[in-house]
């Protein structure tokens, strides 16, 4: 019974949700612009609260989880996405460098993200800067560019739960398709959430 009024709107987002999600459970969430799917995964990821209602993870509530913790578990690829000032490496490992095969998982992922031939086209490759004019070898990567870029982060972190969220509004045609075509592999396992707007998507 969960219900979504963001601070000074006089109207619920969500209203009255109930919802159950099974482990390994693949979920398609499809709605109009502005029907509440964004804030509905913002819920999820345990970024808002609810306004009432709970929303429970094997049984638990999720404020009663640590929540690094629980951010841990999710791999997750939003429609708003920030640059920051990191080289590439960093971004796709989220500045976690201590894994022993940081480097190779992190090239794995831009490949199956369908962006390695870019990074490796550039001269400093996975050490390129992301932030144009801030560095001598910074570079501005394209909406399409930074879309595959973060679905490499988030293939990288291999959480439990991939939540993507309108992955393929700045793709192209192609990289659109070839995501659908490996959806069901970087799925394998986990529990997954897919939102778009679009029927052709699902």
């Amino acid at each position: 019974d969960v219900w979504y009024k963001y601070s000074g709107a006089e109207d619920y987002t969500i209203k009255g949700l109930n919802l159950t999600i099974d482990g390994g459970e693949s979920i398609a969430l499809v709605g109009m612009n502005g029907a509440g799917k964004t804030t509905l995964v913002n819920l999820i990821c345990g970024l808002y609260a609810p306004t009432k209602g709970e929303i429970l993870v094997n049984g638990k509530r999720i404020e009663e989880y640590n929540i690094d913790e629980y951010y841990s578990l999710i791999s997750a690829v939003f429609q708003k996405n920030y640059r920051a000032a990191f080289t590439i490496l960093e971004f796709v490992t989220s500045v976690d460098l201590t894994r022993h095969s940081a480097r190779e998982d992190a090239i794995a992922a831009l490949k199956s993200a369908g962006l390695w031939e870019k990074v490796e086209s550039l001269p400093n490759g996975m050490d390129t800067h992301l932030m144009k004019g801030v560095y001598d070898d910074g570079i501005e990567l394209s909406g399409g560019e930074m879309q595959k870029l973060l679905l490499a982060r988030a293939i990288y972190k291999n959480g439990s739960i991939l939540i993507l969220d309108e992955p393929t509004a700045a793709l192209d045609p192609i990289a659109e398709n070839n995501l659908y075509l490996q959806y069901r592999e970087l799925t394998k396992g986990k529990t997954s959430l897919y939102i778009s707007h679009r029927f052709a998507s699902t």
